[in-house]
């Protein structure tokens, strides 16, 4: 082995981009406004959330931290966080959301809504996940004992 390699493969993201790229993204946050992007002072659809989801994952891939302010925003419901913060524990690891999602400029109920919303989407996720895991096992075993029992000639 040369002096150039590694001997350890880095830890990856979701999305197979190493973890240090996502460590050592921009030093300044990507400032978003919930009300610029919906356009409105209330996140009460799924379209909006979605519209919300899309700049944040775009920021994102370009290994960019988000701060996502709730300023002048009278009204959000967890169907519109849901779509908009909770989706994006499908995309990325805990560990990137959690080091560059920075949320301010919130009341005491979105707060409390948007914790619900993590709570609720990480578990989802995990499941899907272990769901996922399971389905692929057992079409692995049907296919090993389909092989297993075919006469050979």
């Amino acid at each position: 082995m040369n002096a150039n390699q590694k001997t350890q493969s880095e830890p990856r993201g979701h999305d197979s981009r190493p973890l240090a790229s996502i460590r050592g993204s921009t030093p300044e946050p990507a400032r978003l406004s919930l009300r610029e992007i919906v356009g409105r002072g209330y996140a009460v659809e799924n379209e909006a959330g979605q519209r919300v989801f899309e700049e944040i994952a775009e920021a994102f891939r370009q290994g960019q931290r988000v701060e996502l302010s709730f300023a002048n925003v009278e009204l959000t419901i967890a169907a519109s966080l849901n779509v908009a913060i909770g989706q994006l524990y499908g995309v990325f690891t805990g560990l990137e959301i959690r080091t560059r999602l920075v949320v301010t400029d919130m009341n005491q109920h979105d707060i409390a809504l948007v914790k619900l919303v993590v709570d609720n989407a990480k578990a989802y996720f995990r499941r899907q996940r272990a769901g996922a895991s399971a389905l692929r096992n057992e079409l692995q075993a049907v296919a090993a004992k389909a092989v297993s029992s075919t006469p050979t000639n």
